[in-house]
């Protein structure tokens, strides 16, 4: 008699193998494990995080191309984003690929029961009752989240703003922005979002946002600024506005490891 997949880790390899193939059993296989929410431990080099069987099976959309017909990814987001029992997957794929027109209730709803990516999404509505939502993210910079805590809730806040870059949003952004200045260490992630985020403004309170973080040479995080500006305003698909290209040229640097990242076949 055939022994079943009964470990979570089981059902995850033996998911993988399939899928590595390109075998169409990963679809009936997908849709009958989409609410699978044991946990497993996944490790990429020297960093593990838990994740459910359903949300790994879910990735495989974005994982393998061609492994699911269009119709086919369309049903298993259509379940992921309005199917019970699906609280432990990360849907933002799903709601970005189902389309958020019409969807708004229902991606606050996700945020507000804890789902993380889905504040980005909110901000797009731009809606004045989530402005307090997005201003209690922002105001959690100065938190310290352990690594077992994968939310970083003024990331998700940053992202939102870059979304709806709102007057309202400056005076916290200015504070995040000092508050990296003071640390030995900043954070990398913020620095360039906030970078980012003041590009979009494109008026001048962002240009003087952006020299303001250089006007003391003897910052401890100088080399963190240096480079992120410099990733902010060429890391995207297209370079920003040319108004922030002086700046760019006096005060950032490439990173080390820009070239490696970004070299071409």
């Amino acid at each position: 008699m055939a022994r079943y997949a009964t470990y979570p880790a089981e059902r995850v390899f033996a998911f993988y193998s399939l899928a590595e193939k390109k075998s169409e059993r990963c679809y009936s296989i997908l849709l009958d494990r989409l609410t699978d929410k044991d946990l497993f431990w996944y490790f990429s080099v020297d960093t593990g995080w838990q994740e459910t069987v359903g949300n790994f099976m879910l990735s495989s959309i974005w994982q393998y191309n061609g492994l699911y017909t269009t119709d086919q990814i369309h049903s298993i987001d259509s379940l992921a984003v309005f199917g019970a029992g699906m609280e432990h997957l990360d849907k933002y794929r799903s709601v970005l690929r189902y389309g958020t027109e019409g969807l708004y209730d229902r991606v606050r709803e996700f945020y507000l029961n804890g789902e993380s990516k889905e504040l980005e999404i909110l901000a797009t509505y731009r809606k004045p009752e989530d402005i307090p939502l997005i201003l209690e993210a922002l105001r959690e910079y100065d938190s310290h989240a352990t690594w077992s805590n994968k939310r970083n809730r003024t990331l998700e806040g940053l992202d939102a703003v870059l979304k709806w870059p709102d007057d309202i949003f400056i005076p916290v952004l200015e504070e995040i922005r000092d508050y990296e200045l003071r640390n030995k260490y900043p954070n990398s992630s913020r620095v360039e979002k906030l970078f980012k985020i003041a590009m979009a403004f494109n008026d001048e309170w962002s240009y003087g946002f952006i020299k303001d973080c250089f006007k003391e040479k003897e910052i401890k995080g100088l080399y963190v600024f240096q480079t992120s500006l410099y990733e902010a305003y060429y890391n995207d698909e297209k370079e920003a506005n040319a108004r922030f290209l002086p700046l760019v040229r006096e005060y950032g640097i490439k990173p080390y490891n820009w070239d490696a990242m970004h070299e071409t076949e």
